[in-house]
Formats: C-alpha cells, sequence, structure tokens
C-alpha cells in the first residue's frame, strides 16, 4: 500500500479499492489516511536519519527527534482534534524525554556513587595511618617491656 500511496500516487479510493481485492482489506478511507500519514511519518524520519551522514549516533537521534518535534507541532496545529493522528508522536516525544531523564538520574547516581567512593578510600587510608601509628607505638611499647623500662 505504501508503494501505491507515495509511489504510484493512488488515490485512497483507489487504494482502497486495490487493497480489497488484492488482501481482502476491511478498513475504510479513513483508516487509509491515518495509515498514509503514520507511513509519511516514518519516511520523513528516514530523511532526517540518512541527512545526517557521518554524524553520531546521538547527533543523528537529536536531529531525529527534533523532526519528530516538529511534526508533531505541525500536525497539532493543522488539526488539533486528530489524537489518533499525533498521539503516537507525542508518546514518542515523551518517551524520550522519560529517558533523558533518566539518563540524568543514573549520572547523578554514579556521580554519587564515585564520591562516596573516594570518601571509603580517604577514610580507609585515615584508618591505615592511624593503625601505623599505633602500630610504631605498640611496637616501641614491646620494646621497652622487653628491655625492662
Amino acid at each position: 500500500m505504501e508503494r501505491w500511496l507515495f509511489e504510484e500516487r493512488m488515490s485512497y479510493e483507489q487504494a482502497l479499492e486495490r487493497a480489497r481485492t488484492e488482501f481482502g482489506f476491511e478498513g475504510s478511507i479513513g483508516s487509509l489516511h491515518r495509515f498514509y500519514h503514520r507511513t509519511a511519518e516514518v519516511r520523513l524520519l528516514r530523511e532526517f536519519a540518512t541527512e545526517e551522514n557521518g554524524a553520531n549516533e546521538q547527533d543523528g537521534l537529536r536531529a531525529g527527534m527534533a523532526g519528530v518535534g516538529r511534526l508533531f507541532m505541525q500536525q497539532v496545529a493543522d488539526n488539533p482534534e486528530a489524537i489518533k493522528d499525533w498521539a503516537v508522536l507525542a508518546r514518542l516525544l515523551l518517551a524520550r524525554e522519560a529517558n533523558m531523564l533518566e539518563g540524568e538520574r543514573n549520572d547523578i547516581w554514579r556521580g554519587g556513587l564515585a564520591l562516596a567512593r573516594e570518601k571509603f578510600e580517604y577514610d580507609a587510608a585515615e584508618v591505615a595511618k592511624r593503625i601505623q601509628k599505633n602500630s610504631k607505638l605498640i611496637a616501641a611499647t614491646a620494646q621497652r617491656l622487653q628491655r625492662g623500662i
């Protein structure tokens, strides 16, 4: 169907009739309309991904999500009542934001763990110094006791 709608530029009516005869499709023009728009979104994301030649993965992801954000805003502005058409993009944007926040939380957690490790190492070094000092005092006391002092 994608080829029919995008490459052959068939109308929804023609594509619907062909899908019914070839596949036994039972959908409506409305479902074809939604399919067309969702597929257009995916194709747009593919274009963004191919435009990022040579960019690292994070840059490509940022560019793709920027495209999703623009597409979302365009769809909401064009047809605010068509929640089914843009809800997928809204969920995608919210999931990306949640992942970014989770990543930041993990970075903070790792920073806290590194700080705790440094404090542990410092405290362990201080204890080792005290043990060494006390060992010297004990050794000196033992020598005095052996000499009878």
